[in-house]
C-alpha cells in the first residue's frame, strides 16, 4: 500500500499548467495519510516517504523521513546519500548543517544499483562537505564529460555550481 501510495503521488505531478498546484496539494494529503498509516519499523517505507516529500519541495519532512529510515537501516548507503545531499544542500543555501559530511562518509560505499554517475555524485557532494570545492568541481568536471547526457547528470551540474559559482552549471541543473 505505501509503494502504491508513493506511486500515486509520483504520478500527480506529471501534469501541465497552473494544475500542477491542485496535484501538489493531492500528493501532500498522500503523504499525510501515508505517514499515519505507516509502520514505525518499516525503513525503506520512510525511505519512500522521504523522496516523495522531496519531490513536492518538502525538504523538511524528506530530511525527517530519510533520518527514521536511517535510524532503522543504519547502514542504508542509498539512504545516506539522499540524506546528506539534502544536508548539504541545505548548508550551500545558508542553512547550518554538520551532519552532510557524515552521511555523505556512510554512503561512499556505494549501493545495490548505484551506477558510476551516482558514485561520481555522492563523491563530489563529500568533497563539497568537506570543504573541499576545487576537487568537487574536478570530480563534476570528468563526471560531465563521461555521463553529461545521462539521466541524472543535473546532480553534477548542480553540485558542479555549489563547487565553483558558476551560473551555467545551475541553468544546466535545471535544463
Amino acid at each position: 500500500p505505501l509503494k502504491q501510495a508513493v506511486d500515486a503521488g509520483r504520478a500527480n505531478l506529471t501534469v501541465a499548467g497552473d494544475a500542477i498546484f491542485e496535484r501538489l496539494r493531492d500528493v501532500e494529503e498522500v503523504s499525510s495519510r501515508t505517514r499515519a498509516a505507516m509502520a514505525e519499523s518499516d525503513g525503506e517505507g520512510w525511505l519512500l516517504l522521504g523522496e516523495s516529500l522531496e519531490l513536492v519541495g518538502d525538504s523538511r519532512g524528506a530530511s525527517e523521513s530519510y533520518a527514521r529510515s536511517l535510524q532503522l537501516r543504519p547502514g542504508s548507503a542509498l539512504t545516506a546519500w539522499r540524506l546528506g545531499r539534502l544536508t548539504l544542500e541545505r548548508r550551500m543555501i545558508g542553512g547550518e548543517s554538520a551532519d552532510a559530511a557524515m552521511h555523505l562518509r556512510a554512503a561512499a560505499g556505494g549501493w545495490a544499483g548505484a551506477t558510476e554517475l551516482e558514485s561520481v555524485a555522492v563523491k563530489a557532494a563529500l568533497a563539497l562537505a568537506e570543504n573541499r570545492p576545487q576537487e568537487a568541481a574536478a570530480l563534476c568536471a570528468a563526471g560531465l564529460a563521461q555521463h553529461g547526457e545521462r539521466p541524472g547528470a543535473e546532480e553534477l551540474w548542480l553540485l558542479h555550481g555549489w563547487s565553483d559559482g558558476d551560473a551555467r552549471s545551475f541553468r544546466m541543473a535545471v535544463a
